[in-house]
């Protein structure tokens, strides 16, 4: 084997390996955190006032956290997500449970100031998450029984033979229609949600705050892309304000910092929202059920090709 596939498998080994140590390692603080952690009162007694623009830092203002232990000890943690874009106020109160052990092992228990813009919480609807929770496992069935499949086919058969096709021909198949369950699924939830939430949402004025370019890998003929992310900041009938990052990243640089734009938001949860008009938020949705469409058919044209020449 040529000595650069090697050191190519040790590196991507050695990536995987760090990346299941830091999830076993994020899973194991927060066991810890459930188990052994307590409730306290935390305050916010800073807020940065503008998005990060390094991907990865969030996508709303980072804020300070104080809060204490029943001795009486004092802790303070820097947050970069709890509030998905309404803008926190110093002196805000809300519950937080931490590792006594490892007072920065700490999360927001539930968050008072997250509720519609008519003052009440999006209800839940316990038919979607079944719907969810079958979906995930169904996908995650197919997928698991393609894998198989092809590990089956590659260690137990011999290659060219009837039984080898057969097997290889089932994996692909169930491995396209995982993909395609999963991007039909989840983007007929999601657009199902849009068309709802478009029904009750509400058009204001908000200002473009912040505009800056970040560079994404493009494909080798492309090479990279540059794309021009923005923040914006719209207040809401009940005084709370929401700035957080658009959920839109155009290819080109559309906004300036003082632009005022048409903001569409959805009353029951004001953070989801569109800039210019309320049919961009279905355009994600129809997308990823076109690619979920796309495997599925494949792997029904794959079934159908092995059938005739069968």
């Amino acid at each position: 084997m040529p000595v650069a596939y090697i050191v190519l498998a040790v590196l991507a080994g050695s990536a995987l390996v760090g990346f299941v140590a830091l999830v076993v390692f994020d899973l194991r603080r927060r066991r810890r955190r459930e188990v052994h952690g307590v409730r306290a009162e935390a305050t916010v007694v800073e807020v940065r006032p503008a998005v990060p623009q390094e991907p990865g830092e969030g996508i709303e203002q980072p804020f300070l956290l104080r809060y204490a232990d029943a001795q009486g000890n004092r802790y303070e943690r820097w947050f970069t997500a709890g509030f998905g874009g309404i803008v926190p106020m110093k002196g805000w109160t809300l519950p937080v449970v931490f590792d006594p052990r490892e007072p920065d092992n700490a999360a927001i228990a539930e968050n008072p100031y997250l509720h519609g813009a008519g003052g009440r919480a999006a209800p839940s609807s316990p038919l979607r998450t079944w719907c969810i929770r079958a979906l995930v496992a169904a996908t995650l069935l197919l997928a698991a029984s393609g894998g198989a499949a092809l590990v089956f086919a590659a260690s137990a058969l011999e290659a060219g033979s009837a039984g080898y096709d057969r097997a290889v021909l089932a994996g692909a198949v169930l491995l396209l229609a995982a993909v395609g369950a999963a991007g039909i699924g989840g983007g007929a939830d999601r657009l199902a949600a849009a068309l709802r939430r478009r029904r009750t949402a509400v058009t204001t004025t908000g200002v473009v705050t912040q505009t800056w370019t970040e560079t994404r890998r493009g494909s080798e003929s492309s090479g990279p892309k540059r794309v021009f992310p923005y923040a914006v900041r719209f207040e809401l009938p009940d005084g709370r304000q929401v700035h957080r990052r658009a959920h839109d990243t155009p290819s080109a640089p559309l906004h300036e910092p003082g632009r005022e734009v048409d903001v569409t938001y959805h009353r029951d949860d004001p953070t989801v929202f569109a800039v210019g008009g309320a049919w961009r938020t279905a355009t994600g949705p129809v997308l990823a059920i076109v690619f979920g469409a796309l495997f599925a058919g494949a792997a029904a044209a794959t079934l159908m090709a092995a059938s005739v020449s069968g």
